[in-house]
């Protein structure tokens, strides 16, 4: 009945007429819903179970078993098919056909997604060590790689499901009983992300150092036949200097960035131009600052885009300015303005650069240069079209704050030390119009409206009113006045009456320093310097706040 029942399926498959489906083995190809077998595999299914029954010792028994199961399998009734396949393997597990029953309940229970007992078979079959010679060698090997990668489906199903300390120790598990298992690699970083998902940062560097200490990366130019190799490699080196970077082990996280982004190893990682932007971001921290610079340097070599290029090259003249070696400084930010200077998206980086060079001269006493820089970011902020009330008003706002300066300073060498009343009224007439001069370049601070730098200026312009009113008062009496005289006290008396506009005009730029600051919640130099000088005159009205205490002494208890 069997040779019959096959010979004309064979005959009904020939002329089209006779089509099973394929075993079920691809998971993603779900669901499985069992299907009803046509009356031909029906009858001989039925023939395969009665002709086992009747010659259980047969040669072929084990062979028409499975073959009875694989009907149930390509139709998913899986438990049909499980209990025959099982039959195999516990009767004729000395077979090499018990290997494909194994197989079979394997796939199985992997398409229905049923990983414990994908596991729990695993196991069984490897207790049974079905098979005979070579193939029953090459199916416990392949029994270990199913086992270690349900392993890996299970710890990745938890990973999902947001535990991940057990998916972390799932992993670790895997590869410790399984170091050469293909997922390996994939494990260690996936338990090491866990790590990291629940702040066990400690335990996520050492298993990242497992990756990139064990692995290659696949790319590198240096792997040779039998190097083991990953994918995960840079980005575990990577990880683990931001861990380290994390806990401010500045030094071990600079070692593993530049291990990333100087070796030969790991000269086609992409990952190559972060880890050199981080270590020079470190070495800033770390006060590193010539190492820093030349980071910064190397980051723009290496930087794929103009802008990139350009902001690797201005941080590498800011972190210069740190160290205090103006000349170096300066001609970083003149080399940042060679080479980017106009480029179109670095207009307030442009700006800034000005800005610097011109605080740089001014520190170093060159005033030419300095109002040649300062003048060049007011005037590259308005070609530019960037906006006043702006972050990045500020740049111009310092910048003619600066210039205003040095007319206040310029305007402070005038004294009064004529006795003679044509002479000492020229030198009264200078004096006043610095102050007009002066107070008009103060003024234009006031135009890019930004709060900090109107606090300065209407404090300096307070200050100027303040300080010519008292020259002019300090100022000498003509010599036809006795000092002590009665004469001389009404001429004092009467200029210092006739300066009471300046300083009350003083006076109320210093009040409006104070009143605008509460409004913007600003207390800064200006404001505590305005407080101060509202003291002077309004100590009622002014009291000041002094710091507290940083220092204190012990009580002298004798």
């Amino acid at each position: 009945m069997v040779s019959s029942l096959e010979a004309y399926a064979n005959i009904r498959a020939a002329a089209g007429k006779y089509v099973v489906p394929d075993m079920p083995k691809d998971p993603d190809a779900g669901p499985f819903e069992p299907l009803v077998p046509p009356p031909l595999v029906v009858a001989l299914q039925d023939a395969y179970d009665r002709y086992t029954e009747l010659n259980p010792d047969s040669e072929d028994a084990a062979t028409i078993i499975y073959k009875a199961g694989e009907l149930s399998q390509r139709y998913n009734q899986f438990a049909e098919a499980r209990d025959r396949f099982q039959r195999v393997v516990d009767r004729y597990c000395g077979q090499d056909v018990a290997i494909n029953a194994g197989y079979a309940i394997i796939d199985g229970y992997t398409v229905q997604g049923d990983l414990a007992n994908t596991a729990k078979t695993v196991d069984m079959l490897a207790s049974k060590s079905c098979g005979t010679g070579a193939a029953k060698t090459e199916f416990a090997g392949k029994l270990r790689s199913i086992g270690n990668a349900v392993i890996f489906q299970e710890a990745t199903l938890l990973f999902e499901a947001g535990e991940f300390e057990a998916a972390a120790d799932r992993y670790v598990a895997l590869v410790n009983q399984a170091p050469d298992d293909p997922q390996a690699d994939n494990a260690l970083n996936n338990a090491a992300v866990a790590y990291e998902n629940i702040g066990r940062f400690e335990s996520a560097s050492k298993t990242y150092e497992r990756v990139y200490t064990t692995y290659k990366p696949c790319s590198s130019p240096k792997l040779k036949p039998g190097d083991k190799c990953s994918e995960f490699s840079d980005y575990a080196l990577l990880r683990s200097g931001f861990n380290h970077a994390r806990f401010f082990e500045f030094e071990e996280a600079v070692k593993d960035y530049l291990v990333l982004a100087t070796t030969v190893d790991y000269q086609n990682s992409d990952k190559r131009l972060t880890a050199l932007r981080n270590a020079a971001s470190l070495q800033d921290s770390l006060q590193a600052y010539e190492k820093s610079a030349k980071l910064y340097y190397d980051v723009a070599k290496l930087a794929g885009s103009s802008t990139e290029k350009a902001e690797a090259i201005y941080r590498a003249a800011e972190v210069l300015e740190k160290a205090g070696d103006d000349k170096k400084t300066i001609a970083a930010y003149k080399k940042y303005l060679k080479d980017h200077g106009g480029q179109a998206d670095q207009a307030v980086r442009e700006v800034e650069a000005h800005l610097r060079l011109g605080q740089l001269y001014r520190d170093n006493k060159d005033r030419k240069a300095a109002e040649r820089e300062l003048q060049a970011t007011i005037d590259l902020f308005s070609a530019r079209g960037l906006q006043v009330g702006s972050f990045e008003a500020a740049l111009p706002a310092e910048a003619q704050f600066l210039l205003a300066e040095y007319a206040f300073e310029d305007s402070r060498k005038i004294t009064l030390k004529s006795t003679v009343s044509k002479q000492l009224a020229a030198e009264t007439t200078k004096l006043l119009d610095a102050l007009v001069k002066v107070s008009a370049e103060y003024d234009k601070v006031f135009g890019y409206r930004n709060i900090e730098w109107t606090l300065a200026a209407m404090y300096r312009r307070g200050y100027m009113f303040e300080s010519v009113a008292n020259t002019l008062i300090d100022a000498p009496a003509p010599p036809s006045l006795r000092k002590g005289s009665d004469a001389f006290y009404a001429y004092k008396i009467m200029i210092q009456d006739s300066m009471e506009p300046l300083i009350e005009k003083g006076i109320l730029l210093y009040e409006e320093c104070i009143t605008r600051g509460k409004e913007f919640k600003i207390n800064n130099v200006w404001t505590s310097r305005a407080l101060e000088r509202l003291n002077v005159y309004r100590a009622s009205e002014y009291p000041l706040v002094r710091d507290p205490a940083l220092l204190l002494k012990l009580e002298d208890r004798r």
